[in-house]
């Protein structure tokens, strides 16, 4: 009784601390994106380079131009509060917007964005002595206009943000408001989290398709912004009465046709076919009824035997047609997650995502159990936002671009020499005059979401239901898997999953077409944000994690492997130490306390996860056989 006690207790403190629990997986998200990600994007787009007329010895050019977006940092961005402007006789009078006069008023509550924009000019002419000189030159342009965003109810960026219940009673809220919504129009709107498969994550299917008996696939992502998300494919060709096939190739994303795993394995510096072998299944010896399943896999490269060779092949079906270009795909189209010129590590994965395929080839073990939470993710409202401003600030960037080449194009003789440096100040309402950003943003928040057809996502935004507190709350705790309830008569998304307990309700979910498609959040689940994990592998290091890189395939065997969000980036031979000081650190917040910590033993590996969208839940552990809820230590 005094552990039921306790956990009550408990139960009332979550709720009393956090007055926001239910909507922080919206609010918390919408906060990152315009406290972090903004600034990220802003940084790694930078700069858009101008290059114009290239002297054809030196290679270089005459005119070169780079324009940082938001500064050199990329940390001048200016966010505004919401402000009205009424007319006041033949004035504006000028005063803040709150969210009730919106509604009343059918009005947007939104907020102005504006940045700043450094732009470095050098110019290269001849000197009276035909020396060459080099002519550099800053300029600052201030508070460019980027548009006006919606503001979510109760984030930092609300004027409600951190006011009293009365207060906010006094402004024409209601006093158990949560927030987490928008207001567009004088309507209440939210958008739903969507569900979706995790990154870095392979998934190995054992029905592929008419040419491909089996696959595993991985869509992967770099914590750097500006690479964008690569696709990677391995597959086993279907048997035909007249060919055995059964050889492995690869799709590559910008390689016309897929290539033979052999090849792409020594394009990668691996390259006798026994080493090959190894980087796949590490031991030879456990795995010997693998060792016969790479035989025609090895015909199929037999016209290929060193690195040159496989860069060449690759390289005739590509666009550049280029060694140069094909060393560009494997550095920044294959496996961007890894890293670039890690091509060891690279070769590595590529054979653990082999031996996955070939342990469902061979029975050994399923395939990927698509609908399990350990390989999904929840899209809240600051995820998906980011991923619509990303959209559009690349095609704002490109508009950009293009105003000033047309400029240039179109008035060369006004830009010679000198007057190069007035390209951009003399046209600053041209260049940046239309505000894709902003239009792009307006479509969304209309039901219009996505730039682009397979970027659209029907149903993330709907009105906000006010039926009644509860019915206001589930909606805002709802969550979608974007399948059709029409088109596709499918059942195992809509099955309750093992790994739902205690994250979804099994019960409330709509009758018909729409059944365990959309699904709600228990009380106390959480929605985690995202964090690097960069610092994760300095403390593994610490902690002794042994390199990839130095190690051989026979060690790599008997060690566990570590994943840190889905990138392989160590060994250790002492996984229950490594497990037991993370946990501990995380128990006493050293590192995040929502960081996931999985330690597989069947199959030898650790996964550390730090990424958003990731489900979580409190719950009571034991530490010396005994409750943390009544340990006082």
């Amino acid at each position: 009784m005094e552990y039921e006690k306790m956990a009550w207790d408990l139960i009332d403190l979550y709720f009393k601390n956090n007055p926001t629990i239910l909507v922080d997986h919206h609010l918390k998200s919408y906060n990152d994106f315009f406290e972090r990600d903004i600034y990220k994007i802003f940084q790694q787009k930078n700069p858009i380079s101008f290059f114009k007329d290239q002297d054809k010895k030196t290679k270089l050019f005459k005119y070169e131009c780079k324009v940082y977006m938001g500064g050199m940092d990329g940390k001048r961005i200016y966010i505004g509060k919401p402000v009205i402007y009424d007319k006041d006789g033949d004035k504006n009078r000028k005063h803040f917007m709150y969210p009730n006069e919106a509604r009343l008023r059918n009005l947007s509550y939104t907020m102005s964005i504006h940045y700043d924009v450094d732009i470095e000019y050098i110019i290269r002419t001849k000197g009276p002595n035909n020396e060459n000189l080099e002519l550099k030159k800053m300029e600052t342009m201030e508070k460019i206009y980027l548009g006006n965003f919606p503001i979510m109810l109760r984030s930092k960026m609300c004027l409600l943000n951190g006011l009293t219940k009365n207060v906010r009673h006094s402004m024409g809220e209601c006093r158990n408001d949560l927030g987490g919504y928008f207001i567009i129009d004088g309507k209440e709107k939210v958008i739903v989290s969507q569900e979706r498969f995790a990154d870095n994550y392979i998934i190995v299917k054992d029905k592929f398709n008419d040419m491909y008996s089996h696959s595993v696939d991985l869509r992967s992502v770099s914590e750097d912004i500006s690479k964008p998300v690569r696709t990677l494919s391995v597959r086993i060709v279907t048997e035909t009465p007249s060919l055995t096939n059964n050889n492995i190739v690869v799709v590559i994303p910008n390689v016309r046709k897929p290539i033979p795993l052999f090849i792409l394995m020594r394009a990668l510096g691996v390259l006798s076919d026994k080493d090959i072998i190894e980087t796949c299944i590490l031991d030879m010896e456990r795995y010997d009824y693998m060792v016969e399943l790479f035989r025609p896999s090895i015909h199929d490269a037999s016209i290929v035997f060193n690195q040159i060779e496989a860069l060449k092949y690759i390289a005739t079906h590509t666009k550049g047609k280029t060694v140069n270009h094909a060393m560009e795909i494997l550095m920044n189209y294959l496996l961007p997650h890894i890293g670039e010129l890690n091509f060891k590590q690279k070769a590595y994965y590529l054979g653990y995502m082999v031996k996955k395929l070939l342990l469902v080839y061979t029975k050994k073990e399923k395939p990927t159990d698509r609908d399990s939470y350990r390989y999904k993710r929840l899209e809240t409202s600051g995820i998906l936002i980011k991923d619509l401003f990303k959209e559009y600030y690349n095609l704002q960037l490109k508009n950009i671009y293009l105003k000033i080449d047309k400029e240039f194009f179109y008035h060369k003789g006004n830009y010679q020499d000198e007057n190069f440096i007035g390209l951009i100040i003399y046209n600053r309402d041209l260049i940046f005059r239309d505000k894709i950003v902003e239009s792009g943003f307006k479509k969304a928040f209309k039901g219009n979401w996505g730039s682009t057809e397979h970027t659209k996502r029907l149903g993330a935004l709907q009105d906000l239901s006010r039926l009644s507190f509860f019915s206001t709350v589930c909606q805002l705790r709802k969550t979608n898997i974007p399948i059709s309830a029409d088109g596709a008569k499918i059942v195992a998304p809509r099955k309750v999953q093992g790994t739902q307990w205690g994250n979804f309700c099994p019960i409330h979910s709509p009758d018909g077409g729409n059944v365990g498609l959309h699904k709600h959040l228990t009380v106390s689940t959480k929605i985690t944000t995202s964090e690097s994990g960069y610092p994760y592998v300095t403390l593994l290091r610490q902690l002794g994690m042994e390199l990839l890189e130095e190690c051989t395939p026979q060690h790599i065997e008997l060690s566990v492997k570590i994943f840190v969000n889905g990138a392989w980036v160590g060994l250790t031979r002492s996984p229950q130490e490594i497990m037991k000081t993370l946990k501990q650190y995380r128990r006493n917040n050293k590192i995040n306390i929502y960081t996931s910590l999985l330690w597989d033993i069947s199959k030898k590996e650790i996964w550390i996860n730090t990424d958003a969208g990731r489900l979580c839940h409190p719950v009571f552990y034991m530490a010396n056989n005994q409750l943390s809820i009544g340990n006082k230590k």
